[in-house]
Parts: structure tokens; sequence; C-alpha cells
């Protein structure tokens, strides 16, 4: 397993409700890598870290907390990763919820490779997003146009059915199972 060092903090929503990731020794088993730095885990497949704010309007991080020094403070998720994988002179791209952003994800991406985007999995936590924020990632994979788009979870189905009518690049329905290739 690939995380990064804070990855045990404590997480809240809220700040009652405990969502954060449990330490068990037994249960790691000396399985745990912690990642710092952009990493190669497969020939072509790269784990990257750190996910610039390149567009504030992009982010996620309301009602989420972490307990840091028996204080609560907003989590920007700091310890989230994604994944690049380099393919064909391009890069493909999958993340988990993108409280970062998924265009902030894109850029940190594009900018790192210097490659261009060919396809997106993730989810892009839009379900609740404002008019202000849609409108700053639609607009965004118009200029970026990548091969496809295929959002999960936490983008919301209402959302994913705006994106499919109004995106350019073909936008699917991700879900556990479904096997895809990558271009």
């Amino acid at each position: 397993m690939y995380a990064k060092r804070n990855i045990f903090v404590p997480k809240y929503s809220g700040k009652s409700r405990f969502i954060g990731t449990l330490y068990d020794e037994n249960l790691l088993n000396n399985r745990l890598i912690y990642v710092d730095a952009v990493t190669e885990i497969a020939k072509d497949i790269f784990i990257v870290p750190e996910t610039n704010t390149y567009h504030a309007v992009d982010t996620n991080f309301k009602g989420l907390y972490q307990k840091i020094d028996n204080e609560f403070v907003s989590d920007e998720f700091d310890d989230e990763l994604f994944l690049t994988i380099k393919q064909n002179d391009q890069i493909n791209i999958v993340t988990a919820c993108s409280h970062r952003g998924i265009t902030n994800v894109c850029t940190t991406a594009a900018d790192y490779f210097k490659l261009p985007v060919g396809q997106i999995l993730g989810g892009f936590h839009m379900k609740n997003c404002t008019t202000e924020q849609y409108v700053h990632i639609t607009n965004y994979f118009r200029q970026l146009q990548p091969q496809s788009i295929g959002v999960c979870h936490c983008t919301g189905i209402d959302k994913y059915a705006e994106m499919h009518n109004e995106c350019e690049a073909p936008v699917f329905y991700n879900y556990t199972g479904h096997e895809m290739k990558f271009f």
C-alpha cells in the first residue's frame, strides 16, 4: 500500500464523525510504503503525492477537518495521491475523490510530465458543487481536450449527466469492476 506520511492524522466530517484511517500494525504487516515524491511503481505508472492549487475555485474542503494537537483544523487533503500512466506520448490520470480539485490534479500532472492528457478517471467531488465550480471544471475540460472522462462516486449522478451532455470529450460513469483500456 502506498500512502503519504500523514495518512493516519485523525479526520472528521464536521467535528464529531470520525472518517479517518486507523493505524493497525497487524493489518499493515509491513506492506505500507510512504511516498514523498513522484514515484514510478511499475513501468510508466507513477504515484504523484502533491497536487498544486492552480485553481482555488476547484477545491472541496468544506466541513472536513483534521485533528492536530487536539485542535480541529480544516482538512486540505494534503494526503491525497493520484496515479499517472504514461502511454503513447500522453498521460492518463487516475484519481480518488479529488478534494484538491480535478483541474488541479490534471494541471499538476500535465506540468510535471510535460505531456497532453488522454484519459481522466476518478471522482471529481462535484455532487454539491457551486455553479461557479461546475462552469470552471467543464470549461477546463474544453480547453484540456482529453480523449475521455470517466467519473465515479462523488461526482454525483446529476453532474455526470450534465457533463455527459456538455463536455466535448466522451464522458462515462465508471464503477467497481468496470474494465477499460487506456489509449
